[in-house]
């Protein structure tokens, strides 16, 4: 018998109880597996659909270790492999994938923790006895009057209260009680000693397992990424890029050799920016850039970038989206000559990033002082009313551009010295590929 979409059980939730969730989740990943999806595609499904269908389960009830662990190997498989066995495959272990953006991981959930967190919403239930069934009955018949921080666990007890009962001396010490209007209301201590009100998102904030916060997080992880970008440079900050360096050490019999120069085998250092191919592009980027001095090593460029984590210059974003653009698009030039055969220029990789970049900044909305006008000036872009257009004459009304739709605004067709002609121009539409 189900409820809501979960059994109705008098006891303890068994493997077979948790059948039909495991089946929905491997029913969506099948649909999804046909598809062509990129990795951050399916980390965003992941993150979103499937996280959301066991969240719903865990919410009521404690999961099953087994069932925790199969779930975790479907989303693992999905992410690294869209849906087949992820053994061999995944480039980051899971448990480092399970952990917040800035503390080097993608931010997703691990089940067994997550269910942990959503099970301290009941005990919150209980001691300020809320108004639902649930909470009246577990006051009347099993605490009858006793405080649920001081009964003991019997005998004959069910397996899901004994693990409500065993999270007692982990999150007894985060809830405080304050007086309002003459009443009791139970609030969340965080680790920092702040009492705020109750929510899961801080629950889990206080009570999972934090690392050390890495300095490069918001180089990547920015507001108006490219996802497609970002999780490709977070392969690359890690080094977990299928470079032919990693593959040597599978395949040490086999001869390597760099795509672009031919001269050694082709690493994350070599390939950012080493490589005399690479180099030219990214040579040829900077001056694009207001500094103009970054220097020519991947690592050595994120940790400068990092130096300015909370800086809302239009130039600090430019910065990364280039950086993010550049190494996304040689590794698919790279990618492109060792399996299709198709080969680019240096200029035309350079403008296929500009043309990005470009499309990106049309999507802003900006104030304008000397750092927009200094932007739009090296960009080819025009300021109005809070925005940044693309300007271009009749004849290139046409022009292709790589990866994004632009939508162009004519200057013979406007008196752009008169401010009242301006406010008349229309949108223009621009959106950048994802």
């Amino acid at each position: 018998m189900k409820y809501l979409g979960v059994p109705l059980l008098a006891k303890r939730l068994g493997i077979k109880d948790c059948k039909c969730l495991v089946d929905k989740v491997k029913n969506k990943v099948n649909n999804w597996k046909l598809k062509k999806l990129s990795y951050a595609g399916r980390l965003q499904l992941a993150s979103s659909v499937l996280n959301a269908m066991q969240t719903y389960w865990a919410s009521v009830y404690v999961l099953p270790y087994n069932i925790v662990k199969e779930i975790d190997k479907l989303l693992k498989g999905f992410l690294w492999a869209q849906a087949d066995s992820a053994k061999g495959k995944a480039k980051v272990a899971w448990k480092d994938v399970c952990v917040p953006k800035d503390q080097g991981g993608l931010g997703l959930r691990p089940l067994k923790d997550w269910t942990e967190t959503l099970i301290v919403k009941q005990i919150r239930r209980i001691i300020s006895k809320e108004e639902s069934l649930w909470s009246k009955w577990v006051n009347l018949i099993k605490l009858k009057c006793i405080s649920f921080w001081d009964i003991t666990a019997g005998y004959n007890d069910s397996w899901g209260w004994k693990y409500l009962l065993d999270l007692r001396d982990k999150v007894k010490h985060h809830f405080g009680s304050v007086y309002v209007n003459g009443r009791i209301k139970w609030v969340w201590i965080t680790n920092d000693g702040k009492s705020v009100p109750f929510s899961t998102h801080q629950v889990w904030k206080d009570l999972r397992v934090n690392r050390a916060k890495v300095s490069w997080w918001h180089v990547i992880w920015y507001k108006g990424f490219d996802p497609k970008h970002a999780f490709l440079l977070w392969l690359a900050v890690l080094d977990r890029l299928n470079t032919q360096e990693r593959m040597a050490k599978w395949l040490p019999n086999k001869q390597f050799s760099c795509v672009f120069c031919g001269k050694e085998k082709d690493s994350i250092k070599h390939l950012f920016f080493m490589c005399e191919f690479s180099l030219q592009v990214w040579s040829e980027l900077k001056k694009k850039l207001l500094f103009r001095g970054l220097p020519d090593k991947l690592n050595d460029i994120v940790h400068d970038l990092a130096k300015y984590p909370n800086s809302k210059s239009i130039w600090n974003v430019i910065n990364r989206m280039v950086i993010a653009a550049c190494v996304y698009l040689l590794w698919q030039e790279r990618n492109y000559r060792l399996f299709k055969k198709i080969e680019r220029d240096a200029d035309t990789v350079c403008k296929a990033v500009q043309d990005f970049v470009q499309c990106k900044l049309l999507t802003l909305k900006v104030k304008q002082n000397d750092a927009v006008n200094r932007v739009a000036e090296m960009w080819g872009l025009k300021f109005v009313n809070n925005c940044l257009f693309l300007f271009a004459e009749k004849k290139t009304a046409k022009k292709k551009t790589t990866g994004c739709k632009i939508g162009f605004i004519h200057l013979d067709d406007y008196d752009t010295d008169d401010k009242e002609d301006l406010d008349n121009i229309p949108i223009a539409l621009a959106s950048a590929f994802r």
